[in-house]
């Protein structure tokens, strides 16, 4: 053992930081550009980070093969973090979904190789000036693309929430920038930033805010705002050693007044603004609608709403109290509620709850949880000894990581930065830059040396290669070609070959992008092609609520009710209180085939199901009201139905058009046409054109040809 105080010099055999600048912009740009109809920016990203961190991680290693010797330097950062990743590791052996555990393990090897990596840069205070460019050059990537998008959307790029740059969701977008952003104070503060540089960082710094402001994604105003006052806090507690320790001057004061007045500009420009441009997002790829894996079967809106937000919570919690030890494996929140019974009445597609400690605590139980919570304690102590002992520059650095960090767990609180790629190597590359600077600051800290040959360690470091690229090819190298098959798959409509999504690991991504893919068809009526890609989703998730209840409308639709009655028999056990598709199928099917009786029936046992059920989805009325014209045994109820509907829904075109209908065949005529010109005068489109035409001709009705 030896002390901090002969620590081999290394400097000459250090990586330059430039090569981990080019990957971060690389990452920050990659994104699937010319998959235009399915497309995973998420699988972009991670292979990307995969391959650019184990390519400089090995590159970075062989630099280091000149010596005869291992110097391995311990502290608490690297044993907890080192321990987190092994029990995650582990947990493929108890995983309900070996497949998404290795998925997910892919994404923690980011991390794990980044804070690998992060160790071996040298931390000298040019090179993390260096280091913090690049990553507010790749902030700014970000940022420059996010605002074309909301303003002109010039771009190919598939977004589920835009503006989403290059990540399909403007809500992960916002996650790498929230690590990133407080970096720019350090940069604005340091004495090498001069001149030009000083406004090009306030440029850049300036569209990153206005980037944030587009996104209008609350977490992370939560987030950034905390971040400014955690920032302002630390400069006010050390005002007086301030001017000790920062550079400023006019120069940095003009930039910095030119970079508010930008962002007050551009904050009130609006798409409005720039209404001539076309998006080429907008032009129609055959079925209408472009697929990502980044969606759940929860809209948008509803996402945003703080009580889906605990229905979402809620489940998590639900797999946690079942397996709270060593949870259920990486990767499995999707896996528990899709398949193994967690789904709800609304919620039965999320793929994650939401909140990273909630996955975590799913994943890998009270064990994962504590360890991860000893290592956020390790880190807050690292970053409490560096900030003791360390020079000034140096100390302002290492605190604005601790803001950025924690800005980011704020914003786990209610979003999944941490299921991504870009945010996990960020928190490798800053907890390795942080676990580096207390080796060197704390005293003393032991070094562990072994005696190990040259030529010994190529073997070791050519064996490590390999096994990485066995690895990334049974997985990475499938899942690319897995994608783009499917994207040749969606443009010919041969889903006869459906099954070449099958790989020897099932990408996590993979069932998403077959939900989604099915629902575009479904939705547009394709009954043919939906069912071929549900068949498909329901072979990985057996007891997926939405794809058995699509395939089996779909088998109805094709003529094969015996089929639809299966699948409506199996539904039945599986749904929750507060889903009614099993009988909704088998009505379809009863009525089609003309067996009243069983109709009735089903109908009945439907109708008689308590109220506070039969409200919290606006199908149920509907589709009752909607079956009161099958049967004139069921026209008493169609009145009710309709009523019932209005009082929790409001108005439906289709809501309308049943109710006249039902009034009509009743010749009550006046009644059947104030509820059509009700419709009409809301666009109605959907209105029977029969009906319309008949109600014309008695002249109770005035269309607007008329």
């Amino acid at each position: 053992m030896i002390t901090r105080d002969n620590y081999p010099d290394i400097k000459n055999n250090t990586l330059s930081i430039l090569w981990v600048n080019a990957l971060l912009i690389v990452l920050a740009i990659s994104a699937p550009w010319f998959n235009l109809t399915v497309s995973s920016p998420e699988l972009v990203k991670s292979y990307i980070a995969s391959f650019g961190i184990s390519f400089l991680l090995f590159l970075s290693l062989y630099y280091k093969l000149s010596g005869s010797k291992i110097h391995l330097q311990i502290n608490y950062i690297k044993l907890t973090l080192l321990l987190l990743f092994v029990f995650g590791t582990c947990s493929v052996f108890w995983s309900v979904n070996f497949d998404f555990t290795v998925t997910k393990w892919l994404l923690w090897l980011i991390a794990a190789l980044s804070f690998i990596l992060a160790t071996n840069l040298s931390i000298e205070n040019n090179s993390l000036i260096k280091l913090s460019w690049g990553l507010m050059l790749a902030a700014g990537v970000i940022a420059v693309i996010g605002i074309l998008q909301y303003l002109f959307d010039p771009f190919n790029l598939a977004q589920n929430s835009s503006p989403a740059s290059t990540f399909g969701n403007k809500n992960i977008a916002i996650q790498p920038i929230i690590l990133i952003l407080p970096l720019s104070i350090f940069l604005l503060l340091s004495k090498q930033v001069q001149n030009l540089k000083a406004w090009a960082l306030i440029s850049i710094t300036s569209l990153v805010v206005v980037y944030i402001f587009y996104a209008t994604t609350r977490s992370a105003w939560l987030a950034v705002a905390i971040e400014l006052l955690l920032i302002a806090l630390y400069l006010i507690a050390n005002r007086i050693k301030l001017s000790e320790w920062i550079d400023w001057n006019k120069n940095k004061g003009y930039a910095t007044i030119f970079g508010i007045v930008a962002i007050l500009l551009l904050i009130n420009l609006s798409p409005s603004s720039f209404s001539n441009s076309i998006a080429l997002n907008d032009l129609p790829v055959d079925s209408s609608e472009t697929i990502f894996s980044l969606t759940d079967s929860v809209s948008g809106q509803a996402i945003a709403s703080s009580s889906l937000r605990y229905e979402i919570w809620q489940t998590a919690l639900n797999m946690f109290y079942d397996s709270p030890l060593i949870g259920t494996g990486l990767g499995s929140y999707s896996q528990n509620l899709a398949n193994e019974g967690y789904a709800t009445w609304v919620i039965n597609n999320t793929t994650h709850p939401h909140n990273d400690l909630l996955e975590l605590a799913v994943e890998l139980g009270i064990i994962g949880l504590a360890i991860f919570i000893t290592a956020v304690i390790s880190i807050i102590i690292g970053i409490v000894k560096i900030i003791k002992n360390t020079s000034s520059d140096e100390k302002i650095f290492y605190y604005l990581l601790f803001v950025a960090l924690i800005g980011s767990f704020i914003n786990m609180q209610f979003s999944a930065p941490y299921q991504m790629a870009f945010p996990l190597l960020l928190f490798g590359l800053y907890s390795g830059l942080i676990a580096k600077q207390v080796d060197n600051t704390v005293e003393p800290s032991k070094i562990f040396i072994f005696p190990l040959k040259v030529g010994y360690k190529k073997i070791i470091l050519g064996i490590s290669i390999t096994l990485v690229v066995i690895i990334f090819y049974f997985t990475y190298y499938f899942w690319i070609n897995t994608y783009n098959q499917l994207e040749k798959i969606n443009i010919s409509k041969d889903f006869e070959r459906i099954e070449i999504v099958e790989t020897p690991i099932l990408h996590g991504g993979m069932p998403s992008i077959l939900y989604s893919l099915a629902g575009s068809y479904f939705e547009h009526g394709r009954y043919k092609e939906s069912s071929k890609i549900d068949q498909q989703l329901v072979s990985v998730w057996p007891n997926h609520l939405d794809a058995l209840w699509r395939l089996g409308y779909a088998k109805h639709k094709l003529n094969k009710n015996n089929e639809a009655l299966e699948i409506a028999a199996k539904l039945k056990k599986l749904e929750p209180q507060g889903l009614y598709y099993s009988y909704i199928i088998k009505m379809f099917v009863y009525s089609s085939s003309k067996e009243m009786t069983k109709f009735i029936e089903t109908y009945n046992e439907l109708y008689n199901q308590p109220e506070e059920y039969l409200k919290l989805n606006n199908d149920w009325y509907r589709y009752l009201l909607f079956f009161n014209l099958v049967s004139k045994d069921l026209s008493q109820h169609a009145l009710k139905n309709y009523d019932k509907y209005k009082q929790y829904w409001g108005y439906l075109c289709e809501v309308e058009n049943n109710i006249a209908i039902h009034y009509f065949n009743l010749e009550q005529f006046e009644l059947s046409a104030q509820h059509a010109m009700e419709a009409i005068k809301r666009n109605g489109v959907c209105l029977n054109p029969q009906l319309i035409k008949l109600l014309d001709e008695k002249g109770l009705i005035v269309t607007k040809s008329d």
